[in-house]
């Protein structure tokens, strides 16, 4: 049995990107500037509708990250996990479930992350920056920033190289999380609806947390649900 957490919105109340590049502009004289106009853009770009222009500003942005500002992000937010997902964590690794984070995120945080929450680095995929020693200078080609490929494409490679036993499920806030389950790739899917609501289209197998406290429950409700992933398509949604 495996599980498939989201990281944003879902470990923690907040997009992990924006937080990184607010720390990397503080030293900025017109960071106020720069920050009011991340805020705009970042909700649009995050749900895939920002225009050129819009990610070209956030690339140029993602070069004022240093390695000292992704240490300071880790320090402060190792401690950060709600205890009572962290309970879930390890309640599901006591049932023998395999434990995976699949994010738009970057790992450069997400792995140190997730290895002190529980997690194994190597289960953790994510987007990655170029470095030019202590200093991000581009962004990494990856399935995740394609369109056409996306998170599905890196759930159905792991179950092709055989990583993914028994019945799988997701749990995440966004339509990307909900295209996993969408086009099949996993028996069941549960909407983070705790931190935010993103009101994801419902369907069959697919399940609402909208308290941390139920998050344990319906995930093991869907991994005892003995179906076929394909029967998650909905009529007139297409992969």
């Amino acid at each position: 049995m495996n599980v498939i957490f989201d990281f944003d919105y879902t470990l923690l109340p907040e997009e992990s990107t924006v937080e990184i590049l607010k720390l990397s502009l503080q030293a900025r004289s017109d960071k106020k500037l720069l920050l009011a106009k991340l805020a705009d853009i970042a909700p649009r770009a995050l749900a895939g509708r920002a225009n050129l222009k819009e990610l070209f500003f956030l690339y140029r942005m993602t070069t004022h990250i240093r390695h000292s500002h992704v240490q300071q992000y880790i320090l402060s937010r190792a401690p950060a996990l709600d205890p009572r997902l962290a309970r879930v964590i390890e309640q599901l690794k006591k049932d023998g479930v395999n434990l995976f984070i699949l994010s738009g995120g970057y790992e450069e945080w997400i792995k140190p992350l997730a290895a002190q929450w529980g997690i194994k680095q190597e289960n953790v995929v994510a987007n990655r920056f170029y470095w030019w020693g202590k200093r991000v200078m581009g962004i990494q080609r990856s399935p995740l920033l394609s369109s056409s490929r996306g998170k599905p494409f890196v759930v159905n490679t792991w179950k092709s190289e055989f990583r993914l036993q028994g019945p799988t499920v997701i749990v995440g806030d966004g339509q990307a999380d909900r295209a996993v389950w969408r086009c099949g790739a996993v028996e069941g899917f549960v909407a983070a609806q705790y931190y935010v609501n993103a009101n994801l289209k419902t369907g069959s197998n697919m399940e609402r947390a909208t308290c941390i406290e139920n998050l344990y429950m319906l995930i093991t409700k869907l991994l005892a649900t003995r179906v076929s992933p394909k029967t998650n398509l909905d009529t007139g949604e297409t992969c």
